[in-house]
Order: C-alpha cells, then sequence, then structure tokens
C-alpha cells in the first residue's frame, strides 16, 4: 500500500520506504541463494536402497551427509563410492588403516559389534594394514546382507563422502 503525500519531505518518505522493502526482499533473496549453495556444497541428502545397515537404516530411508573424508572415524556411518560397482554405499566404518584388528575364533571384533570372517575375508583385513590412515573398513550393520570390505578390503579415503549426521524414516 502506497499513500501519496504532498509535501516534498513525504514523498522521500514513501520513496525511501519503497526502496528499503525492495533492497531488503532483495537482500534476503541473495542471503537464502547463498545460504543454499553454501548448504549444498557441505551436505547432501540421499536415500538408502538396501537393507545392509539395518536395523540402523532401511531400504528407503533418507539420511543427511555432511561431506568431507576426513570427518569420518571409526565408528560413524558413512557413504563412499563402492569399490566394486562405483555406486554409493553406505556402510560403517570400524576400522582406521592404522587401527589393530582384533579377530577371536574367526570374528572380528569392534565397539561398534562383530563380524564373521571367511578365510578370504582375513585376506582383505591384513592387506588393508598396509594402508595406514589412507583407508577405512567399510561393514554393513546386517553382516549377512551385506558386501562390504569383508569381501573387497579396504576402501581408500578418497572414496568417502562423508559422514551420516541425521536419519529419517521413510514412509
Amino acid at each position: 500500500m502506497m499513500v501519496m503525500i504532498s509535501t516534498k519531505e513525504g514523498l522521500r518518505i514513501t520513496l525511501g520506504f519503497t526502496m528499503s522493502f525492495h533492497l531488503r526482499a532483495a537482500g534476503l533473496v541473495g542471503t537464502a541463494v547463498m545460504l543454499v549453495v553454501l548448504l549444498s556444497s557441505r551436505f547432501m541428502v540421499i536415500r538408502v536402497n538396501e537393507d545392509s545397515m539395518a536395523p540402523t537404516l532401511v531400504d528407503g530411508q533418507f539420511v543427511l551427509v555432511l561431506r568431507g573424508a576426513r570427518r569420518v572415524r571409526a565408528g560413524d556411518v558413512a557413504v563412499f563410492v563402492n569399490p566394486v560397482d562405483e555406486g554409493l554405499a553406505v556402510k560403517r566404518c570400524v576400522l582406521e588403516g592404522d587401527d589393530p584388528a582384533l579377530v577371536r575364533h574367526g570374528w572380528l571384533v569392534t565397539p561398534w559389534g562383530n563380524w564373521f570372517l571367511t578365510g578370504p575375508q582375513w585376506r582383505h583385513l591384513d592387506e588393508g594394514k598396509r594402508a595406514f590412515d589412507k583407508s577405512v573398513f567399510m561393514v554393513g550393520d546386517n553382516q549377512f546382507a551385506s558386501m562390504d570390505s569383508r569381501s573387497y578390503g579396504f576402501v581408500d579415503r578418497e572414496r568417502l563422502i562423508g559422514r551420516v549426521l541425521i536419519r529419517r524414516n521413510h514412509g
């Protein structure tokens, strides 16, 4: 709504209000655009497409991922480029390259769970120990429905996309 006042000062006030409103609106839009660009470069949302992380994550669930391989530590659920099919995978990091692996009676024992190892899977665990801080051992919480580092070995940190921050149930 615009009020027209015939005095010179009144007209200046009206124009000043109109201009400042447009500048504020343009500033808010610009700030919103910059915020979206900043957040999209730091975060991403992905949809889980398998049950290898059940019950922690299930098929159809959406997760918010904080980008950056340096942020992924043992115990974190993370997204990475799968070395087998080059698709995205979501698994738990249970060992960093320089962490000692504790194996008892054929089971890899970690604070986040125990994972059964077959003979060939032991080899992947041993080979990765030479990778030191440049790799991580990624496994699914649903170990009997997961193809993970037990099958393809340690994952290079360069393949890590980031750490899962927030989970939203599907449906």
